[in-house]
């Protein structure tokens, strides 16, 4: 839609207009989305997420950008923030090898690749979550107005990325409430107004749309509302918390392990009161990042990256400070301790590469069988015609732009939603490993049908449909 229409919000008609909907269709309340969806409105086509996360793609998309010149632009995204990590580091006294192999972690890890290559929002809020957890951690640190400054400019892009930066905004709130109970409620509530300021007018600045609309209500509400209530759309089926967590470690077991000696290590650090700003910042940011990660249950790999990062920087924060509080005959205990636990990462981590091509491999057979369905939905499809489908609609309704594609009430079945009206002849694109079992039998039992790419054709309507 491009970047214009992207800064001012002209394609959707935001949270006022969606009030007005729903108080003149009362079903909208149930299907804002498909009310929407038949507007061609801009809020469903981001898939609720705030403009700015996209901003960089709806630039290039005004210059006929390629597919790959996209990737490019997320990859240049993931190498900034790889590299917030380590400058952020290094500011915080980390010592240079350390901060290193803290980077070369976070670079080969799979879910920071893959949220560096697809297009998301989520490689721009990982830079953002970087940025801001450094900053709030210095600020709290020295009170120094520039830091003060920087945390809510940080912090006012993460909301205008994300609105996983509610998980964000809850853990600084945490660390705001720890900070009142050792500095008094008055000095902390002088450290306030500064970033206060800076996140409003960078929010602003950023999407002036979303404000004049309401689209930053709408699009966090949505996601609240969605988390809240219809924990479904994260997953049809619920693993074991052992599963979601080793989602959450790469797949590996010794990262785990290397989750509990952080938590320990955390907690020492804490009783003795030997923690600083930097660690207890990002140990609240973990926390909040694993339980929002263990209710989405790491759904994709997009979801672990955030969680993954920042448990890679407070593993750099918590070593760095073990290492400088050695002293005496054991000094070279703490080293010889941090050095075997990244030498133990380096088993997951030199696999790392290998699953990071399958990844891709598995995007391009996905992305090679939905050219086949396309190829022969365009050789027996009239144009015109509607299509109904029950997984991947957005895809069909891109690439067959000669028909009007609907979709099904749910991945499992085939049922046309009841407010949209279909035709008595209509075709249907199905993807059979999501339906029920009996909807595959259905599916099985239609004739004529054709198959591309694991992907079924049927037209019902047809003499013996």
């Amino acid at each position: 839609m491009g970047f214009v229409a992207s800064y001012f919000e002209t394609r959707s008609i935001g949270l006022w207009g969606s009030i007005r909907i729903m108080k003149q269709y009362p079903a909208a309340r149930l299907h804002l989305w498909d009310f929407l969806e038949q507007q061609d409105d801009a809020a469903v086509s981001r898939h609720w997420h705030v403009a700015p996360g996209l901003y960089g793609a709806a630039f290039a998309s005004q210059f006929g950008a390629t597919n790959r010149t996209y990737r490019l632009i997320m990859a240049a995204t993931g190498a900034v923030a790889i590299g917030a990590i380590f400058i952020g580091l290094r500011l915080a006294g980390v010592h240079f090898v350390l901060a290193l192999a803290t980077v070369v972690l976070a670079t080969l890890t799979p879910s920071v690749v893959y949220a560096g290559s697809t297009l998301t929002p989520h490689a721009q809020f990982l830079v953002a979550l970087i940025a801001s957890g450094f900053a709030f951690a210095h600020y709290l640190e020295r009170g120094d107005r520039a830091w003060g400054i920087a945390t809510g400019m940080a912090l006012g892009f993460a909301v205008a990325t994300c609105e996983l930066s509610i998980m964000l905004c809850g853990a600084f709130s945490l660390i705001l409430v720890w900070h009142a109970f050792r500095s008094g409620l008055k000095s902390t509530i002088n450290l306030l107004p500064i970033p206060a300021a800076a996140l409003l007018g960078t929010a602003i600045l950023l999407w002036p749309g979303g404000v004049i609309r309401g689209s930053y209500v709408l699009s966090y509400g949505v996601e609240v509302l969605r988390a809240l209530f219809r924990r479904g759309d994260f997953a049809d089926v619920s693993p074991g918390v052992s599963a979601i967590l080793i989602r959450g470690a790469q797949g590996s077991l010794l990262v785990v392990l290397v989750f509990v000696v952080v938590a320990i290590g955390v907690l020492i650090l804490e009783l003795t009161r030997n923690s600083n700003w930097h660690i207890q910042v990002f140990s609240c940011l973990v926390l909040a990042f694993w339980a929002q990660g263990m209710v989405n249950r790491f759904k994709n790999l997009t979801y672990a990256a955030h969680f993954i990062v920042l448990v890679w920087i407070l593993l750099a924060l918590i070593s760095q400070q073990w290492v400088t509080l050695a002293n005496g005959r054991v000094r070279y205990a703490p080293l010889a301790a941090v050095c075997g636990m990244y030498l133990l990462l380096a088993i997951p981590a030199s696999r790392w590469p290998l699953a990071n091509a399958r990844i891709i491999e598995e995007e391009r057979m996905h992305a090679a069988h939905a050219q086949e369905t396309i190829a022969l939905a365009n050789r027996i499809i009239p144009p015109g015609a509607t299509i109904l489908g029950n997984c991947h609609y957005e895809i069909w309704d891109l690439y067959l732009p000669q028909n009007v594609v609907q979709h099904s009430t749910s991945v499992l079945n085939l049922q046309p939603r009841p407010w949209i009206k279909m035709p008595a002849d209509y075709w249907i694109i199905a993807d059979p490993p999501s339906l029920s079992s009996d909807w595959r039998e259905r599916l099985h039992d239609l004739s004529p049908s054709d198959s591309a790419g694991g992907f079924v054709i049927a037209h019902i309507g047809a003499p013996r449909s």
